[in-house]
Order: C-alpha cells, then sequence, then structure tokens
C-alpha cells in the first residue's frame, strides 16, 4: 500500500507529517485529509472561532505534492434557509 503523508498548514503554523499512513490510494488519502481538517475545526468551535484559511498538503513517499486540500473545503456551510 502507498504512504501518503498529510501535512498541515494554518494560522498557528505548519506541522509536518513525519510518519505517513498508509492507504489504498489518493481518494483514501483525501478522505484522511478531510477527517483531520475536520478534526481541527470542531476544537476550534469548542474556543469559538474558526480559520478556514488552513490547508492539508497530501505528499507522496518521494515528497510529490500530489493534493491539497482546503479547510474550506471539508465542510458545507448552510445558513437559515438554505436547504441541501
Amino acid at each position: 500500500m502507498p504512504l501518503y503523508f498529510l501535512h498541515v498548514f494554518n494560522r498557528t503554523g505548519w506541522s509536518r507529517d513525519d510518519e505517513g499512513q498508509d492507504l489504498p490510494d489518493l481518494a483514501a488519502a483525501r478522505g484522511a485529509a478531510v477527517d483531520g481538517i475536520r478534526s481541527i475545526l470542531s476544537d476550534e468551535v469548542v474556543h469559538g472561532a474558526i480559520d478556514f484559511e488552513g490547508r492539508v498538503d497530501i505528499v507522496d513517499e518521494a515528497g510529490n505534492l500530489l493534493e491539497s486540500v482546503s479547510f474550506a473545503d471539508a465542510v458545507e456551510l448552510r445558513r437559515e434557509g438554505e436547504s441541501e
């Protein structure tokens, strides 16, 4: 299985993933990135402020950037009166 590294960038700085994760494909790596972003955002909600400026970069074992997932892409924002 390929090894993917999920590096987090946000206003608090940069968190490099030095261990990586064995995942079946890029889609699974993107899912792991989205899960991680949602965890970060849920912690931010508890503290009363959400910052959508961050991103997670998905990198392969050779150091190639495969995809960047923005914090804003990990959630759907709805307002009163908007339908799903």
